[in-house]
């Protein structure tokens, strides 16, 4: 008889009673999906042991889904496996653990078969991703190990009890078949961050249209047509299958989820808040990215108000609300939206994953990987990466004169709407000159409609004498019938264009009004939104302005609340208009940046602290090493460049103009010159070139000009490309000897005379492995030369902004040449010679100079100008630094 065995309890330390967490839009506990995978297998009996606390929580549960209940020690697991093989007179037990909701139920079965084909009391698949694996065991060998073990975590574990013992137990550790060996992968829930992974998983395989055949997915299958699949298939079913628990687990939904960082402090308001959870909307992200949230204790009660109400319209499940902070590595991402980053949070962020802040105003930029700003600032960031205001969502629907140009005429339905908080309290006193207003357009035949959004303060202690209610609703103050108030305005953005007038502040509504054709008033509720409101044209009233006779001449005159300024800049800016439409490009943005690497300095390596930010474009940012001073690629958006042949031929022709053979004989030429610099440095000379050749290595040797001008030089030359055509051009058509590999993947055990990257050095992002590497290959008092873009030529020193912006994405390094000979000398090296190149006179700033111009050529050699440089040094010593 054979028994599947799936053991459970509800005390567990690290996340407690995750077999009962709910997985899936039907909630089902965890445990049910280990369960509903079992019940796959082919046995004769099916059995839950758990422990005596948890059984009479867990047995009803195995009742309704025809799983037998078993209750026993809650730490001697082998017991309870013994006490049900006993019970039932089992003779082979599948053991699987109800924490493992993705369970490989095809490698489960297969397991049992393979265990009644050998003779053995155990067996395994090795290598199947944590958490999806069984074990098979012999009854009789574990009733056995039962009256012998002793052992605390063989007998809690039980498997340990037989392998634990292969001289009384025969045990078989089988490697599993391909389509399952994936040991890399984890499935298992044993903590918080693994729960919100199953849940990521869940989703996953719920929403993402794939198949529940079970059929392996074929291996050269090409990604795009994979994607293009996902919306013509069914959607999976439980239990999975395992194929297509294993594409949940490659896709980057799953794998790189990003963690939103709202501010939710008193008095900052809820739009940080509605922003992020615009991200977390399950149906605004489908097939785009996964977004949590992490919420401070301390948040407001605004705050916690809008939280609580996104629970319960389902926007986002309690689960995925952080209080927290999570481990490092757990999130691809963290996006913050602070108003003011502060610096301990950022120290705290920045070693948990790259960083992306919205409109952060804050000077702790530096712990920002990436800054974008979407709400028009006041002033113009020095440094900014990207500047977003496309991004804001505004309303789809638009009045017939906002399309005509038309404007407001009169002014007779007003609304009333300051934020989530309104913590200068300005409503009331809004409402009540407004009242006044109202009052005596009655008298002149005319009716004032009012719509006022209460604050929450309007929802708190309403006996208290100064309480918002008491103030609005005293005895004192009558309002007219035409005046409503409410908490909220459900569909604001698409009911916004139904307003003749908004009365808020600079932010989020102040744009939908804006683009819906609304006259608008903005409220001073900072100096800060008093000058922001100013900047874009539109009427901003302080606290004290609130009276009827302001309201009264403004709303005289409904051509001047029109916010020109600002509605163009808006409409302009917006290449989508519609709220679903913004969303899915602001979660297309964040789901790209989930993509994007963090880099540490080239050379040094790793740091806790972030190195100071030089330079940012959409792109890159550009940093400078705190101890070497480098300057490197710090944060990189675009994917990991392929130099293929194209590189060389349609990519080279786009730059200069032709390909790189059809340049061939220019590129030697300029090899034969830097050969004469080696020869010279090296000390060899006409009258010895007839001796022993020297050898040469040329790394990213392309297709081989260099190698040919080394030659011609009378060396032994050697060649390394990662471009397969290009080493098979060298070794084919030149005769030369070269290998493919990605240096300093380098093969081989000689040292050379010589190794020169001639453009080569500033592709690689791990330098210090490099120019150990060609430390390693060079001889004692060989020579070693590259040339690299020059961030000390004239196009850095006078056009920073520019010259940072157009650093191709692949430059990882930009050589300033005072910082040569320092870092060069970490690695044995002594700089004997630099030779600045690529001059162009004409870029000189403040006067016109052609590109020609003899003088002004001498004098960008004279002063190191050149937008190039080419460095020659010796190896003097080992310069192997220690291992960091």
């Amino acid at each position: 008889m054979t028994a599947v065995i799936v053991q459970c309890r509800l005390a567990s330390t690290r996340l407690p009673e995750k077999a009962l967490l709910p997985l899936g839009t039907a909630e089902k506990p965890l445990f049910l999906c280990t369960l509903d995978a079992m019940k796959k297998v082919e046995a004769d009996t099916y059995w839950l042991a758990c422990d005596t606390a948890s059984y009479d929580v867990l047995a009803p549960f195995c009742e309704q889904n025809g799983w037998n209940c078993f209750g026993g020690s809650e730490n001697d697991v082998l017991s309870r496996f013994c006490a049900v093989i006993e019970k039932t007179g089992a003779s082979v037990v599948l053991r699987a653990t109800a924490d493992n909701p993705f369970l490989f139920c095809e490698a489960a079965q297969a397991s049992l078969d393979e265990y009644k084909k050998r003779n053995c009391d155990y067996f395994t698949f090795s290598g199947l991703p944590h958490g999806s694996g069984v074990e098979v065991l012999g009854a009789r060998a574990l009733l056995q190990a039962n009256s012998h073990t002793q052992d605390a975590f063989e007998r809690e574990h039980v498997g340990p009890a037989l392998y634990n013992h292969k001289d009384v137990y025969t045990c078989v550790f089988e490697p599993a078949p391909a389509q399952w060996h994936r040991p890399d992968l984890r499935t298992t829930v044993d903590t918080p961050a693994d729960y919100r992974r199953a849940e990521r998983i869940y989703r996953f395989l719920e929403n993402a249209g794939l198949e529940s055949a079970g059929a392996e997915s074929e291996k050269d299958t090409v990604q795009d047509k994979a994607a293009a699949d996902f919306q013509s298939r069914s959607a999976a079913v439980p239990p999975f299958a395992f194929s297509d628990i294993l594409r949940a687990l490659q896709d980057k939904r799953v794998t790189s989820p990003v963690l939103a960082v709202p501010s939710v402090v008193e008095g900052h308001g809820t739009g940080h808040l509605r922003r992020c959870l615009s991200l977390c909307r399950s149906d605004s992200v489908q097939n785009s990215v996964y977004v949590d949230l992490f919420i401070d204790e301390e948040a407001s009660a605004a705050a916690k108000a809008l939280l609580d109400e996104a629970v319960t319209n389902k926007q986002i499940r309690p689960s995925r609300i952080l209080k927290k902070v999570p481990e490092a590595g757990e999130y691809a991402l963290i996006l913050t939206d602070s108003f003011r980053l502060e610096k301990k949070r950022g120290e705290r962020l920045f070693t948990l994953a790259p960083v992306v802040a919205f409109d952060e105003g804050s000077r702790n930029t530096d712990w920002c990987d990436y800054l974008i700003d979407i709400i028009p600032p006041l002033k113009e960031k020095k440094s900014l990466n990207l500047n977003a205001p496309f991004l804001i969502p505004l309303p789809q629907k638009r009045p017939a004169r906002f399309a005509l140009g038309q404007t407001v005429h009169k002014i007779q339905s007003v609304l009333v709407c300051i934020g989530g908080e309104d913590p200068e309290s300005l409503t009331l006193p809004v409402v009540k000159a407004l009242a006044d207003y109202a009052l005596l357009c009655q008298k002149n035949g005319i009716e004032l409609k009012v719509y006022a959004v209460l604050p929450p303060q309007a929802q708190q202690k309403p006996n208290s004498p100064d309480s918002f209610q008491n103030g609005l609703f005293g005895q004192q103050n009558i309002f007219p019938a035409s005046f409503s108030f409410c908490t909220s305005v459900p569909n604001l953005s698409s009911r916004i264009h139904e307003y003749d007038l908004v009365i808020t502040h600079y932010g989020f509504t102040a744009f939908e009004a804006a683009v819906s054709g609304c006259a608008l008033i903005l409220l001073a509720t900072s100096p800060l939104h008093k000058k922001l409101a100013q900047k874009y044209g539109c009427i901003c009233l302080s606290k004290k302005d609130l009276k009827t006779s302001a309201f009264a001449r403004l709303l005289a005159e409904p051509a001047l609340l029109i916010p020109h300024t600002l509605r163009e800049l808006l409409t302009m800016s917006t290449p989508e208009a519609g709220t679903d439409a913004c969303e899915k490009n602001t979660a297309s943005l964040v789901k790209d940046l989930s993509s994007a690497k963090r880099y540490s300095c080239p050379v040094c390596g790793t740091d806790s602290l972030p190195d100071k930010v030089i330079a940012r474009d959409t792109v890159k940012t550009i940093r400078r090493c705190k101890k070497c001073g480098m300057l490197y690629i710090g944060f990189l958006r675009n994917a990991e460049k392929k130099y293929e042949a194209s590189y060389f031929f349609e990519e080279y022709k786009k730059q200069y103009g032709k390909t790189y053979l059809e340049d061939f004989e220019s590129i030697k030429k300029q090899g034969l010159r830097r050969m004469a610099l080696i020869n010279k440095i090296a000390g060899k000379t006409a009258a010895n070139k007839g001796a022993h050749k020297k050898s040469l290595l040329d790394i990213g040797c392309a297709y081989g000009a260099f190698l040919s001008a080394a030659a011609d030089s009378h060396c032994e030359v050697f060649g390394t490309d990662i471009c397969t055509d290009a080493v098979s051009y060298v070794q084919n058509n030149l005769g030369f000897q070269a290998q493919t590999s990605a240096f300093p993947d380098f093969n081989t055990e000689r040292t050379f005379d010589a190794v020169t990257m001639w453009f080569v050095i500033e592709h690689f992002a791990n330098l210090d492995a490099v120019l150990r590497k060609v430390s390693e290959l060079t001889k004692p008092g060989g020579i070693f030369a590259f040339s690299t873009p020059s961030a000390s030529g004239i196009s850095a020193r006078f056009s920073k902004k520019s010259f940072f912006r157009q650093s191709p994405a692949d430059h990882f390094t930009l050589w300033e040449l005072k910082r040569c000979a320092p870092i060069l000398k970490k690695y044995g090296f002594k700089v004997c010679k630099i030779v600045s190149t690529g001059h162009h006179p004409e870029r000189f700033p403040f006067i016109k100079i052609g590109a020609h111009n003899r003088f002004a050529l001498f004098l960008s050699k004279l002063f190191l100008s050149g937008d190039t440089c080419e460095v020659y040094c010796k190896k003097t010593g080992t310069g192997m630094r220690g291992n960091k």
